[in-house]
Protein backbone atom coordinates (compact mmCIF):
# COMPACT_ATOMS: atom_id res chain seq x y z
CA UNK A 1 0.00 0.00 0.00
CA UNK A 2 1.33 3.49 -0.77
CA UNK A 3 1.90 4.97 2.64
CA UNK A 4 2.68 8.35 4.01
CA UNK A 5 4.77 6.64 6.68
CA UNK A 6 7.37 6.13 3.99
CA UNK A 7 7.26 9.79 3.03
CA UNK A 8 7.71 11.66 6.27
CA UNK A 9 11.47 11.67 6.83
CA UNK A 10 14.16 14.26 6.14
CA UNK A 11 16.11 14.64 2.92
CA UNK A 12 19.74 13.60 2.96
CA UNK A 13 22.96 13.97 0.95
CA UNK A 14 23.97 11.44 -1.73
CA UNK A 15 27.04 9.19 -1.30
CA UNK A 16 28.28 5.97 -2.87
CA UNK A 17 27.62 2.51 -1.39
CA UNK A 18 30.47 0.08 -0.70
CA UNK A 19 28.74 -2.06 1.92
CA UNK A 20 29.32 -5.20 -0.15
CA UNK A 21 33.06 -4.80 0.40
CA UNK A 22 32.46 -4.39 4.13
CA UNK A 23 30.47 -7.62 4.23
CA UNK A 24 33.16 -9.53 2.35
CA UNK A 25 35.78 -8.38 4.85
CA UNK A 26 33.52 -9.35 7.73
CA UNK A 27 33.10 -12.86 6.29
CA UNK A 28 36.85 -13.30 6.36
CA UNK A 29 36.88 -12.25 10.01
CA UNK A 30 34.09 -14.69 10.76
CA UNK A 31 35.85 -17.62 9.11
CA UNK A 32 39.09 -16.83 10.96
CA UNK A 33 37.11 -16.58 14.21
CA UNK A 34 35.62 -20.01 13.67
CA UNK A 35 39.10 -21.38 13.30
CA UNK A 36 40.04 -20.32 16.81
CA UNK A 37 41.91 -17.08 16.18
CA UNK A 38 43.41 -14.74 18.77
CA UNK A 39 40.47 -12.37 19.20
CA UNK A 40 39.94 -11.44 22.88
CA UNK A 41 37.16 -13.33 24.64
CA UNK A 42 34.83 -11.49 27.05
CA UNK A 43 35.76 -12.31 30.63
CA UNK A 44 32.33 -13.59 31.75
CA UNK A 45 32.65 -17.10 33.14
CA UNK A 46 29.28 -18.43 32.03
CA UNK A 47 27.58 -15.71 30.01
CA UNK A 48 23.84 -15.12 29.70
CA UNK A 49 21.11 -17.47 28.57
CA UNK A 50 19.53 -16.13 25.36
CA UNK A 51 15.77 -15.60 25.23
CA UNK A 52 14.10 -18.69 23.79
CA UNK A 53 11.19 -18.97 21.36
CA UNK A 54 9.60 -21.57 19.10
CA UNK A 55 11.25 -21.87 15.69
CA UNK A 56 7.89 -22.73 14.13
CA UNK A 57 6.30 -19.61 15.60
CA UNK A 58 9.10 -17.48 14.18
CA UNK A 59 8.70 -19.00 10.72
CA UNK A 60 4.99 -18.27 10.95
CA UNK A 61 5.62 -14.66 11.97
CA UNK A 62 6.88 -13.41 8.58
CA UNK A 63 4.55 -12.13 5.86
CA UNK A 64 4.82 -9.90 2.82
CA UNK A 65 2.69 -7.24 1.11
CA UNK A 66 1.58 -7.76 -2.50
CA UNK A 67 -0.63 -5.86 -4.97
CA UNK A 68 -2.61 -8.28 -7.11
CA UNK A 69 -4.59 -5.53 -8.88
CA UNK A 70 -1.55 -3.49 -9.97
CA UNK A 71 -1.75 -4.86 -13.51
CA UNK A 72 0.48 -2.16 -15.03
CA UNK A 73 3.38 -3.15 -12.77
CA UNK A 74 5.57 -6.19 -12.11
CA UNK A 75 2.62 -7.69 -10.20
CA UNK A 76 0.99 -8.47 -13.56
CA UNK A 77 3.39 -11.44 -13.77
CA UNK A 78 1.70 -13.44 -11.05
CA UNK A 79 3.14 -16.82 -12.04
CA UNK A 80 6.67 -15.43 -11.79
CA UNK A 81 6.31 -13.60 -8.48
CA UNK A 82 4.29 -16.41 -6.94
CA UNK A 83 7.23 -18.71 -7.71
CA UNK A 84 9.51 -16.22 -5.95
CA UNK A 85 7.12 -16.11 -3.00
CA UNK A 86 7.34 -19.88 -2.70
CA UNK A 87 11.13 -19.65 -2.92
CA UNK A 88 11.15 -17.08 -0.14
CA UNK A 89 9.33 -19.52 2.12
CA UNK A 90 6.64 -17.09 3.30
CA UNK A 91 3.00 -18.19 3.57
CA UNK A 92 1.25 -14.98 4.67
CA UNK A 93 0.31 -12.18 2.26
CA UNK A 94 -1.46 -8.86 2.78
CA UNK A 95 -3.43 -6.99 0.15
CA UNK A 96 -6.52 -4.85 -0.28
CA UNK A 97 -10.05 -6.25 -0.39
CA UNK A 98 -11.53 -4.97 -3.68
CA UNK A 99 -15.23 -5.53 -4.31
CA UNK A 100 -16.27 -6.26 -7.89
CA UNK A 101 -12.74 -6.83 -9.21
CA UNK A 102 -12.36 -9.97 -11.30
CA UNK A 103 -8.58 -9.60 -11.28
CA UNK A 104 -8.49 -9.36 -7.49
CA UNK A 105 -10.78 -12.37 -7.04
CA UNK A 106 -8.91 -14.59 -9.47
CA UNK A 107 -5.47 -13.69 -8.22
CA UNK A 108 -6.25 -13.93 -4.52
CA UNK A 109 -7.81 -17.32 -5.23
CA UNK A 110 -4.60 -18.34 -6.97
CA UNK A 111 -2.61 -17.32 -3.89
CA UNK A 112 -4.99 -19.25 -1.66
CA UNK A 113 -4.70 -22.32 -3.90
CA UNK A 114 -0.92 -22.06 -3.53
CA UNK A 115 -1.29 -22.31 0.25
CA UNK A 116 -1.02 -18.62 1.06
CA UNK A 117 -2.95 -17.22 4.01
CA UNK A 118 -4.66 -13.90 3.30
CA UNK A 119 -4.86 -10.73 5.36
CA UNK A 120 -7.35 -8.50 3.53
CA UNK A 121 -7.58 -4.73 4.10
CA UNK A 122 -11.08 -3.28 4.13
CA UNK A 123 -11.97 0.02 2.48
CA UNK A 124 -13.52 2.89 4.41
CA UNK A 125 -15.77 3.78 1.47
CA UNK A 126 -17.40 0.35 1.14
CA UNK A 127 -20.10 -1.28 3.25
CA UNK A 128 -18.43 -3.51 5.88
CA UNK A 129 -21.21 -6.11 5.54
CA UNK A 130 -20.67 -6.45 1.80
CA UNK A 131 -16.89 -6.63 2.20
CA UNK A 132 -16.99 -9.32 4.88
CA UNK A 133 -19.63 -11.36 3.09
CA UNK A 134 -17.52 -11.26 -0.09
CA UNK A 135 -14.33 -12.25 1.74
CA UNK A 136 -15.95 -15.12 3.59
CA UNK A 137 -17.85 -16.55 0.63
CA UNK A 138 -15.02 -16.14 -1.89
CA UNK A 139 -11.91 -17.11 0.06
CA UNK A 140 -13.26 -18.91 3.12
CA UNK A 141 -10.66 -20.46 5.38
CA UNK A 142 -7.80 -18.90 3.41
CA UNK A 143 -8.64 -15.57 5.11
CA UNK A 144 -6.77 -15.46 8.40
CA UNK A 145 -7.61 -11.83 9.16
CA UNK A 146 -9.46 -8.80 7.88
CA UNK A 147 -7.94 -5.43 8.55
CA UNK A 148 -9.46 -2.06 9.31
CA UNK A 149 -8.79 0.69 6.72
CA UNK A 150 -5.16 1.54 6.01
CA UNK A 151 -3.59 4.87 7.06
CA UNK A 152 -6.78 6.89 6.58
CA UNK A 153 -5.35 9.75 8.65
CA UNK A 154 -2.93 10.42 5.79
CA UNK A 155 -4.77 9.15 2.72
CA UNK A 156 -8.44 9.23 3.69
CA UNK A 157 -11.10 11.96 3.49
CA UNK A 158 -11.02 14.99 5.77
CA UNK A 159 -13.74 13.47 7.98
CA UNK A 160 -11.87 10.16 8.27
CA UNK A 161 -12.09 10.06 12.07
CA UNK A 162 -15.87 10.36 12.21
CA UNK A 163 -16.31 7.83 9.44
CA UNK A 164 -13.85 5.39 10.99
CA UNK A 165 -15.61 5.58 14.35
CA UNK A 166 -18.80 4.56 12.56
CA UNK A 167 -17.09 1.92 10.42
CA UNK A 168 -15.31 -0.06 13.13
CA UNK A 169 -18.35 -1.26 15.14
CA UNK A 170 -20.08 -2.25 11.91
CA UNK A 171 -16.98 -4.15 10.80
CA UNK A 172 -16.93 -6.00 14.13
CA UNK A 173 -20.63 -6.90 13.83
CA UNK A 174 -20.19 -8.10 10.23
CA UNK A 175 -17.24 -10.34 11.13
CA UNK A 176 -19.07 -11.80 14.13
CA UNK A 177 -22.18 -12.49 12.05
CA UNK A 178 -20.86 -13.64 8.69
CA UNK A 179 -17.08 -13.42 8.73
CA UNK A 180 -14.24 -15.83 7.94
CA UNK A 181 -13.71 -18.64 10.46
CA UNK A 182 -10.78 -16.88 12.15
CA UNK A 183 -13.01 -13.95 13.23
CA UNK A 184 -9.80 -11.92 13.51
CA UNK A 185 -9.82 -8.18 12.91
CA UNK A 186 -6.55 -6.27 12.74
CA UNK A 187 -7.03 -2.68 13.83
CA UNK A 188 -6.49 0.47 11.77
CA UNK A 189 -3.01 1.71 10.97
CA UNK A 190 -2.02 5.34 11.35
CA UNK A 191 0.75 7.60 10.16
CA UNK A 192 0.42 10.18 12.93
CA UNK A 193 0.68 9.23 16.61
CA UNK A 194 -2.09 11.61 17.64
CA UNK A 195 -4.55 9.78 15.38
CA UNK A 196 -4.79 6.96 17.91
CA UNK A 197 -6.72 9.28 20.23
CA UNK A 198 -9.50 9.53 17.67
CA UNK A 199 -10.43 5.84 17.91
CA UNK A 200 -8.74 4.57 21.07
CA UNK A 201 -12.07 4.08 22.83
CA UNK A 202 -13.01 1.57 20.11
CA UNK A 203 -9.95 -0.65 20.58
CA UNK A 204 -12.26 -3.46 21.65
CA UNK A 205 -13.65 -3.68 18.11
CA UNK A 206 -10.43 -5.26 16.86
CA UNK A 207 -8.50 -8.32 18.11
CA UNK A 208 -5.00 -7.32 17.02
CA UNK A 209 -3.27 -3.94 17.17
CA UNK A 210 -1.66 -2.66 13.97
CA UNK A 211 1.64 -0.80 13.54
CA UNK A 212 3.74 0.58 10.66
CA UNK A 213 7.13 1.23 12.31
CA UNK A 214 9.29 1.94 9.25
CA UNK A 215 12.91 2.35 10.42
CA UNK A 216 13.51 5.27 8.05
CA UNK A 217 16.90 4.02 6.90
CA UNK A 218 18.07 3.36 10.45
CA UNK A 219 18.76 0.01 12.10
CA UNK A 220 15.65 -2.22 12.26
CA UNK A 221 14.54 -1.57 15.84
CA UNK A 222 14.91 2.23 15.64
CA UNK A 223 11.20 3.11 15.79
CA UNK A 224 9.76 -0.08 17.19
CA UNK A 225 9.67 0.68 20.93
CA UNK A 226 7.87 4.00 20.48
CA UNK A 227 5.31 2.40 18.17
CA UNK A 228 4.65 -0.52 20.52
CA UNK A 229 4.07 1.94 23.37
CA UNK A 230 1.39 3.69 21.30
CA UNK A 231 -0.45 0.42 20.75
CA UNK A 232 -0.17 -0.54 24.41
CA UNK A 233 -1.79 2.75 25.43
CA UNK A 234 -4.99 1.58 23.72
CA UNK A 235 -5.14 -2.05 24.91
CA UNK A 236 -2.26 -3.56 26.87
CA UNK A 237 -3.57 -7.10 26.47
CA UNK A 238 -3.85 -7.16 22.67
CA UNK A 239 -1.39 -8.95 20.39
CA UNK A 240 0.37 -6.73 17.85
CA UNK A 241 1.06 -7.18 14.17
CA UNK A 242 3.24 -4.99 12.00
CA UNK A 243 1.43 -4.90 8.68
CA UNK A 244 4.01 -2.70 6.94
CA UNK A 245 7.70 -2.11 7.44
CA UNK A 246 10.79 -2.17 5.27
CA UNK A 247 13.43 -0.21 3.38
CA UNK A 248 13.68 1.41 -0.03
CA UNK A 249 16.75 1.63 -2.25
CA UNK A 250 16.13 4.85 -4.19
CA UNK A 251 19.59 6.22 -3.41
CA UNK A 252 19.01 9.40 -5.44
CA UNK A 253 15.54 10.09 -4.10
CA UNK A 254 14.97 13.41 -2.37
CA UNK A 255 11.48 12.83 -1.00
CA UNK A 256 10.17 10.55 1.69
CA UNK A 257 12.17 8.53 4.15
CA UNK A 258 15.91 8.03 3.67
CA UNK A 259 17.12 5.20 1.45
CA UNK A 260 19.56 2.41 2.15
CA UNK A 261 21.64 0.50 -0.35
CA UNK A 262 20.52 -2.95 -1.46
CA UNK A 263 23.45 -4.40 0.49
CA UNK A 264 22.45 -2.58 3.68
CA UNK A 265 18.86 -3.77 3.35
CA UNK A 266 20.26 -7.28 2.92
CA UNK A 267 22.05 -7.01 6.25
CA UNK A 268 19.05 -5.45 7.99
CA UNK A 269 16.20 -7.67 6.77
CA UNK A 270 17.02 -10.83 8.81
CA UNK A 271 17.66 -8.62 11.84
CA UNK A 272 14.30 -6.94 11.36
CA UNK A 273 12.42 -10.25 11.24
CA UNK A 274 14.21 -11.58 14.32
CA UNK A 275 14.12 -8.37 16.36
CA UNK A 276 10.41 -7.75 15.76
CA UNK A 277 9.58 -11.33 16.71
CA UNK A 278 11.77 -11.12 19.82
CA UNK A 279 9.91 -7.93 20.78
CA UNK A 280 6.60 -9.78 20.86
CA UNK A 281 5.27 -8.86 17.41
CA UNK A 282 3.12 -11.78 16.31
CA UNK A 283 3.49 -11.18 12.58
CA UNK A 284 5.54 -8.79 10.48
CA UNK A 285 4.54 -8.05 6.89
CA UNK A 286 7.46 -6.74 4.84
CA UNK A 287 6.59 -3.93 2.45
CA UNK A 288 6.74 -5.18 -0.26
CA UNK A 289 7.46 -8.26 -2.37
CA UNK A 290 8.47 -6.53 -5.61
CA UNK A 291 9.43 -3.14 -6.96
CA UNK A 292 6.46 -2.04 -9.01
CA UNK A 293 7.96 -0.22 -12.00
CA UNK A 294 11.50 0.26 -13.33
CA UNK A 295 13.28 3.38 -12.11
CA UNK A 296 16.91 3.13 -13.25
CA UNK A 297 17.61 6.64 -12.00
CA UNK A 298 16.91 5.53 -8.40
CA UNK A 299 14.95 8.72 -7.76
CA UNK A 300 11.48 7.43 -6.88
CA UNK A 301 11.29 5.84 -3.42
CA UNK A 302 7.88 4.24 -4.04
CA UNK A 303 9.40 2.13 -6.82
CA UNK A 304 12.16 0.57 -4.68
CA UNK A 305 10.62 -1.00 -1.57
CA UNK A 306 10.59 -4.50 -3.02
CA UNK A 307 12.50 -7.57 -1.95
CA UNK A 308 12.59 -8.18 -5.70
CA UNK A 309 13.52 -5.72 -8.42
CA UNK A 310 10.95 -4.72 -11.04
CA UNK A 311 12.22 -7.51 -13.30
CA UNK A 312 11.59 -9.90 -10.36
CA UNK A 313 15.25 -10.72 -9.81
CA UNK A 314 16.16 -11.06 -6.10
CA UNK A 315 17.75 -8.25 -4.14
CA UNK A 316 20.15 -9.08 -1.29
CA UNK A 317 17.29 -8.59 1.20
CA UNK A 318 15.25 -11.33 -0.51
CA UNK A 319 18.17 -13.74 -0.50
CA UNK A 320 19.10 -13.01 3.11
CA UNK A 321 15.53 -13.45 4.36
CA UNK A 322 15.14 -16.63 2.30
CA UNK A 323 18.37 -18.02 3.71
CA UNK A 324 17.34 -17.17 7.27
CA UNK A 325 13.98 -18.91 6.96
CA UNK A 326 15.54 -21.89 5.21
CA UNK A 327 18.17 -22.34 7.93
CA UNK A 328 15.64 -22.08 10.75
CA UNK A 329 13.33 -24.53 8.96
CA UNK A 330 16.00 -27.15 8.17
CA UNK A 331 17.05 -29.63 10.85
CA UNK A 332 19.94 -32.11 10.74
CA UNK A 333 18.06 -34.44 13.04
CA UNK A 334 16.39 -34.71 16.41
CA UNK A 335 18.18 -33.22 19.38
CA UNK A 336 17.48 -32.20 22.93
CA UNK A 337 17.07 -28.84 24.62
CA UNK A 338 20.24 -27.87 26.46
CA UNK A 339 21.56 -24.99 28.49
CA UNK A 340 23.24 -22.37 26.29
CA UNK A 341 25.14 -19.30 27.47
CA UNK A 342 26.53 -16.43 25.43
CA UNK A 343 29.33 -14.08 26.48
CA UNK A 344 29.58 -11.02 24.25
CA UNK A 345 29.64 -7.23 24.07
CA UNK A 346 26.55 -5.41 25.40
CA UNK A 347 25.19 -4.60 21.94
CA UNK A 348 25.13 -8.23 20.78
CA UNK A 349 21.54 -9.42 20.57
CA UNK A 350 20.61 -13.10 20.80
CA UNK A 351 17.54 -15.23 20.19
CA UNK A 352 17.33 -19.01 20.58
CA UNK A 353 14.84 -20.70 18.26
CA UNK A 354 13.93 -24.23 19.28
CA UNK A 355 12.46 -26.69 16.78
CA UNK A 356 9.90 -29.33 17.66
CA UNK A 357 12.43 -32.12 17.18
CA UNK A 358 14.65 -30.69 19.92
CA UNK A 359 17.28 -29.15 17.64
CA UNK A 360 17.95 -25.41 17.85
CA UNK A 361 19.17 -22.31 16.05
CA UNK A 362 20.89 -19.51 17.94
CA UNK A 363 20.75 -16.12 16.20
CA UNK A 364 23.29 -13.40 17.07
CA UNK A 365 23.70 -9.87 15.72
CA UNK A 366 24.99 -6.50 16.79
CA UNK A 367 22.42 -3.72 17.16
CA UNK A 368 24.86 -1.42 15.35
CA UNK A 369 24.07 0.40 12.11
CA UNK A 370 25.55 -0.70 8.82
CA UNK A 371 24.39 2.44 7.00
CA UNK A 372 25.06 6.13 7.64
CA UNK A 373 21.69 7.77 7.01
CA UNK A 374 23.07 11.32 6.77
CA UNK A 375 25.95 10.50 4.43
CA UNK A 376 24.06 7.82 2.48
CA UNK A 377 27.05 5.59 2.76
CA UNK A 378 28.00 2.33 4.48
CA UNK A 379 28.84 2.35 8.17
CA UNK A 380 31.16 -0.37 9.39
CA UNK A 381 29.88 -2.50 12.26
CA UNK A 382 33.18 -3.96 13.43
CA UNK A 383 32.94 -7.65 14.33
CA UNK A 384 33.11 -8.37 18.06
CA UNK A 385 33.73 -11.81 19.60
CA UNK A 386 30.93 -13.84 21.13
CA UNK A 387 31.53 -17.08 23.01
CA UNK A 388 28.75 -19.68 22.93
CA UNK A 389 28.94 -22.32 25.68
CA UNK A 390 26.77 -25.43 25.70
CA UNK A 391 25.88 -27.04 29.02
CA UNK A 392 26.18 -30.39 27.24
CA UNK A 393 28.21 -30.97 24.09
CA UNK A 394 26.21 -30.01 21.01
CA UNK A 395 26.16 -32.16 17.90
CA UNK A 396 26.25 -31.21 14.22
CA UNK A 397 27.11 -27.59 14.92
CA UNK A 398 26.82 -25.37 11.83
CA UNK A 399 27.56 -21.66 11.63
CA UNK A 400 25.94 -19.70 8.81
CA UNK A 401 25.39 -16.16 7.71
CA UNK A 402 22.17 -15.54 5.75
CA UNK A 403 23.42 -12.30 4.23
CA UNK A 404 26.33 -14.14 2.63
CA UNK A 405 24.95 -17.49 1.46
CA UNK A 406 22.49 -20.26 2.28
CA UNK A 407 25.09 -22.91 3.06
CA UNK A 408 26.96 -22.96 6.39
CA UNK A 409 30.36 -21.29 6.57
CA UNK A 410 31.58 -23.90 9.04
CA UNK A 411 30.53 -27.25 10.49
CA UNK A 412 31.65 -29.27 13.52
CA UNK A 413 30.58 -32.75 14.54
CA UNK A 414 30.34 -31.61 18.17
CA UNK A 415 31.36 -28.72 20.39
CA UNK A 416 31.24 -27.67 24.02
CA UNK A 417 32.17 -24.07 23.24
CA UNK A 418 32.22 -21.94 20.13
CA UNK A 419 33.73 -18.54 19.44
CA UNK A 420 31.93 -16.52 16.78
CA UNK A 421 32.65 -12.98 15.54
CA UNK A 422 29.41 -10.98 15.31
CA UNK A 423 29.03 -7.90 13.12
CA UNK A 424 26.03 -5.95 11.79
CA UNK A 425 24.32 -8.87 10.11
CA UNK A 426 22.90 -12.08 11.55
CA UNK A 427 25.03 -15.12 12.45
CA UNK A 428 23.20 -18.42 13.01
CA UNK A 429 24.51 -21.33 15.08
CA UNK A 430 22.50 -24.48 14.38
CA UNK A 431 22.93 -27.60 16.51
CA UNK A 432 21.21 -30.59 18.03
Amino acid sequence: MPTMTRRNHRQLLVAASVLGVVLVLAVAVLVRGLGGGNEPVPPAATGKAPPSQSAERFLDSVGVNVHVTYLDTSYARIDDWLARLRELGVHHVRDGLVLGSTASTQRLRALAAAGMRLTLITALGDDPNKQISYAASTFGRSVEAVEAPNEVDAMGPSDWAERLRSFLPRLRAAVDADGPPSRTIIGPSFVHAESWKQVGALAGTWNVANLHPYPGGQEPSANLGQQVALAREQRRDQPIEVTETGYHNALRGNTGQPPVSEAAAGAYMPRLALAYFASGIERTFIYELADEKPDPGLGQPEQHFGLLRADLTPKPAFLALRNLLQTVRTSDGAGEPRDVRVSAAPDVRTLLLQRRDGSSVLALWRSASVWDVDARAPSVATPVPATVRFGKRAKDVAVSRPTVRAEPLSRRRDAAELRVPVAGDVVLVSYR
